[in-house]
């Protein structure tokens, strides 16, 4: 715009809008200076996950361009910049628009109209169309020559929300932000049933330490399958090419490096599909493992998945170079032969490992409303190979150490406190089940089908059993009365003992677990649930010896704990005096107390927000 001494620039602000106007007071209808020269503007205040700047060119009435720039990379205003020239506008990350267009994407516009342009991670460059050439050159008067820059904050409603991804890190829990499944909006926003899948293999390989250094995740959407590889110490690299997911990605990877203290994953736009854009991560480095779930959607994506996978990750010296958890959706070709097909082709083989890890499959956020997962939900792996059926149990001096926090307090007063702990507790079934009355019955029918399970190949009932840690009688009564002939309770909580006294049980035990005092009688079935946890490892260990002594020939001891599905060294809760150990921390302790693991499944349903529950059946 021509005679800058003339422009008025009018500054309005009001309910997060601002709006920069000039105007020209002469202007050569043939000239191509229809924009202000050099004009940057941005404003100091967070955006929404979906910020939009809108800008409107309006020469006259027989011209107007509206343009809606969308930059969901930027998390304030200050972080955009935008410049118009004579002939284009510029828009990108602050600084951008200063310098040269060098990797600015370009966009020409073909006339008057409104148009929305998603504005990349390496910026924009936008021309825009001259004023339409009229019959006669003319002068235009003052006030005929506007441009608007108008930036707006825009405030979708939307109904993302914490989650918790039950054990998704080393010490519990992870949180997120993610839509529920049922929601309108952006597919990569959701929870997947297959994201579980990935989440699984990643904590087996964790515990394994099979665990690779370096990872890409293809697809991240909201980030559940690498943030859990993050949580877990690894290098991880989240990639989607939807860039409108990334504020949100970026969000996620930033908490959960600091909830869990460790490097905050760097996130890109990368579409798979595209080859130039594989090229560009090949020529930054290499990585030992790609992760991807849920990115099959079309069959010719197949191909492409694996050839950009053998790509990024050609330096590796891993068996498996790509793991992916799939839906096998209708998509025009069975997608298992096709991978297999198209891992044979470029030299690698496929494995489906999803029976292999149904044990380390945690339960899903109800509030997310996931699907559950079906036969048709799979997790392949994919590389040289070869590929282990059965990776091998690490050995106990590979295991983190695991914790012994009685030896800081003393085993007399780490016992103390449990017992003070539960003489302040309720004295009923909501009491002795942590204020969760809730978790009573899908607890007693999975206990249910898991003994009728390991007892189904007996012939004759069963004469005696002994319920430690009875607590009200709860389990005596539902699970083991209607199934044994005599049944004993132990339980070192006199009033908790006291309240089970109506029950037709034989002989009312006040006594803790770790008393050396003789049983009774020899049992068919001892069942131990949710009191190991108060234990020192050399106590359990002593209890399970002896409780193994006091079975009768094909007896049946069942544990039934709070266990964490990760290498951890374990959860302390000071409250009550309690441990919570891994499963392979269990197992150790089992093998050590010369117990035989018969069987072990996993408590479900169960509500994510609590610790996952095992049962395991040992003689």
């Amino acid at each position: 715009m021509k005679g800058t001494a003339a422009t008025m620039l009018k500054l309005l602000s009001a309910f997060h809008n601002i709006s920069l106007y000039s105007r020209g007071m002469e202007a050569d209808a043939n000239s191509d200076d229809f924009f202000c020269n050099a004009l940057t503007c941005s404003r100091h205040a967070d955006f929404a996950p979906h910020a939009e700047v809108r800008f409107v060119h309006r020469l006259h009435a027989a011209m107007r361009v509206n343009l809606t720039f969308t930059a969901p990379w930027a998390n304030r205003s200050c972080d955009l910049d935008l410049q118009i020239g004579p002939e284009a506008i510029r828009v990108g990350a602050e600084g951008q628009a200063d310098g040269q267009a060098d990797g600015f994407q370009e966009h020409r516009l073909g006339g008057a109209g409104s148009y929305e342009l998603l504005v990349p991670e390496t910026g924009l460059v936008v021309h825009l169309p001259g004023p339409a050439q009229p019959a006669a050159p003319a002068r235009w008067k003052s006030g005929q020559l506007e441009v608007c820059l108008q930036l707006s904050e825009t405030r979708r409603p939307t109904a993302v929300a914490e989650v918790l991804l039950p054990m998704g890190g080393p010490e519990g829990h992870l949180q997120l932000q993610a839509l529920p499944s049922s929601c309108q909006g952006l597919v990569g926003l959701r929870l997947w049933p297959c994201c579980f899948l990935l989440g699984a293999w990643l904590r087996r390989a964790f515990a394994r330490q099979e665990l690779p250094r370096r990872l890409l995740e293809l697809g991240s959407g909201q980030g559940a399958g690498g943030l859990q590889a993050a949580a877990h110490g690894a290098e991880v690299l989240l990639s989607d090419c939807e860039g409108r997911l990334l504020p949100l990605l970026r969000r996620n990877a930033a908490d959960v490096a600091r909830r869990c203290n460790v490097a905050t994953p760097d996130v890109r736009r990368l579409d798979f599909g595209q080859d130039q854009d594989v090229q560009d991560l090949v020529s930054e480095g290499q990585f030992d493992l790609v992760l991807a779930s849920d990115v099959l959607y079309e069959h010719r994506l197949v191909p492409k998945l694996l050839q950009a996978a053998k790509a990024l990750t050609a330096a590796s010296s891993g068996s498996t170079r790509l793991v992916l958890a799939l839906e096998l959706r209708p998509c025009g070709v069975k997608l298992e032969e096709a991978l297999a097909s198209e891992a044979e082709k470029r030299g690698w083989a496929s494995c489906d490992a999803t029976e292999e890890l149904q044990l380390w499959v945690t339960p899903m956020p109800e509030e997310m409303q996931v699907p559950p997962l079906e036969p048709r939900h799979r997790l392949l792996l994919l590389g040289p190979g070869p590929f282990a059926a059965s990776p091998p149990t690490p050995k106990a001096a590979a295991a983190p150490a695991a914790r012994r926090p009685w030896e800081g307090a003393g085993e007399e007063e780490w016992y103390s406190r449990s017992m003070q702990f539960w003489a302040q507790q309720e004295v009923s079934c909501s009491g002795v089940l942590g204020g969760r009355p809730d978790t009573h019955l899908p607890d007693l029918h999975a206990s249910e089908a898991f003994l009728d399970g390991v007892l189904r190949q007996r012939q004759t009932r069963l004469q005696t059993a002994l319920d430690c840690g009875a607590g009200v009688g709860r389990l005596a009564e539902a699970l083991l009365l209607p199934r044994v002939e005599t049944v004993d309770l132990l339980e070192p909580s006199g009033a908790l003992l006291e309240a089970a006294r109506h029950l037709p049980a034989r002989h009312f035990l006040q006594r803790p677990l770790q008393s050396r005092e003789k049983l009774p009688d020899s049992y068919d079935l001892i069942w131990v649930q949710w009191v190991l946890l108060y234990l020192t490892d050399a106590d359990l260990v002593a209890v399970l010896r002896r409780l193994r002594k006091a079975l009768r020939p094909g007896g049946c001891l069942v544990v039934k704990e709070n266990v964490l599905l990760n290498r951890s060294a374990g959860l302390v809760h000071e409250r009550d005096s309690s441990l919570t150990r891994t499963d392979g921390h269990f197992r150790r302790l089992f093998a050590e107390a010369q117990l035989t693991l018969r069987c072990s499944a996993a408590q479900e349903p169960w509500p994510s927000e609590l610790l996952p529950v095992m049962m395991y059946a040992l003689e």
